[in-house]
């Protein structure tokens, strides 16, 4: 991989013994995902402790203060695995330098943005609940839904410390590439982050490409060029559309089945809280079945780039994007299928039979818009535990 530069000294990485850090984060988000999924079982089963269970129906201070309450407790929950994701892991495995307390500076500014937008979102839905019934709660969920679309870049803006970078204070090699990109350089946007696994994505109902500064620093030319023009087949193939509608709608799906499980109305702190346990199951089910959805569509659209590419320079980037997550160019298929929506780069490297139903990014979109129905595993995952920037803009590729 001459020509490309990484944020570690790789020989730390490889000289790892025990656990790879890709395994290693593995670990770290099926425990922070099963540990929620029993949790929420646990509740569904034995009920919820006296002082919510007895909530009143009456919308007021009462139900602000408990809402308030059971979400400290679950960042209390989160506290030991971000730390572990955000900060020990990077450490020991070389791919971060940054300090404790510089961590949790940035930390705890994710956790309380993100403490904020639960917040209303919870106290929304039961302020409509209380006053209009199940089927307004739908609708609010929707409305918050294209709110969290429309509004993707802002909301991964507050949650993480990133920093804008004017495409003319780029290089001149590296302006004239985005400014003769298919997309309009308006609509691209370049952004620094100290999360080198931060891959920037597509947002916005008129979409927006958003690049790492490190990627644009980087990549050659010729790579640079190969991002946009993937990012512009995906926008324009209608592979982002098809996997945001299908997010959508499995997020929607969740919340109405949600409700018809509520033992009436969406009034009370006690229902609010089953209706948020239910809701994660749903969301739970939806990481074991749609990471497949997308991986068939990053294959489909590699074909596709190999059409018109070489496949050297598909290959480089495969490599050079899985280096700046996992480093694990290779895996047992029984994970990939079941916990990795992007693909290896064996796998992406291998023939590919034709591809059947699939819906680009749709399990890692999927997570974003759960915070609509007050959803509590989208930061929880191997890919984005203990790290905020990467809890609204999940790495995709």
């Amino acid at each position: 991989m001459s020509g490309y530069e990484t944020p570690w000294n790789d020989d730390v990485i490889r000289s790892s013994p025990g656990m790879t850090y890709a395994r290693a984060r593995l670990w770290l988000g099926i425990t922070g995902v099963g540990m929620q999924v029993v949790l929420a079982a646990a509740v569904l089963i034995r009920g919820l402790p006296g002082w919510v269970a007895g909530s009143e129906t009456t919308y007021g201070l009462e139900q602000v203060a408990q809402i308030a309450m059971l979400l400290a407790m679950y960042a209390a929950l989160m506290l030991p695995l971000d730390w572990l994701g955000g900060f020990v892991l990077p450490r020991n495995y070389g791919r971060s330098e940054q300090r404790a307390g510089s961590y949790f500076i940035r930390w705890g500014r994710g956790i309380a943005v993100q403490f904020l937008l639960l917040f209303v979102v919870a106290n929304s839905l039961l302020a409509i609940g209380s006053r209009f019934g199940n089927v307004a709660v739908v609708l609010g969920v929707v409305l918050f839904g294209l709110l969290g679309i429309a509004f993707q870049a802002s909301f991964a803006r507050l949650f993480g410390a990133f920093t804008s970078v004017a495409i003319a204070d780029l290089p001149d090699t590296t302006r004239c590439v985005i400014e003769t990109a298919s997309e309009k350089p308006s609509r691209i946007q370049v952004w620094d982050s100290a999360d080198r696994g931060f891959t920037g994505g597509i947002t916005g109902w008129k979409p927006r490409v958003i690049l790492p500064l490190h990627w644009v620093r980087t990549l050659p030319p010729e790579q640079l060029k190969l991002v946009l023009a993937r990012r512009a087949e995906i926008i324009h193939g209608g592979w982002r559309l098809v996997g945001l509608s299908v997010a959508f709608l499995w997020v929607l799906a969740g919340c109405v089945g949600s409700l018809l499980l509520l033992n009436g109305r969406l009034d009370t702190v006690a229902e609010l809280a089953r209706f948020v346990c239910w809701n994660n199951l749903w969301i739970f089910l939806g990481l074991l079945l749609l990471p497949t959805a997308s991986r068939r569509a990053t294959l489909a659209i590699d074909r596709k780039m190999y059409a018109s590419r070489s496949d050297s320079d598909m290959q480089q980037q495969h490599v050079f994007q899985d280096r700046l997550q996992d480093d694990e160019p290779e895996r047992p298929s029984l994970i990939e299928t079941i916990f990795h929506p992007i693909p290896s780069v064996a796998s992406r490297s291998a023939p590919q039979a034709k591809v059947r139903f699939s819906a680009w990014h749709s399990a890692r979109t999927m997570l974003f818009l759960s915070y609509a129905c007050g959803g509590l595993l989208a930061r929880s995952v191997h890919c984005n535990v203990g790290r905020p920037d990467l809890w609204v803009l999940f790495p995709t590729d």
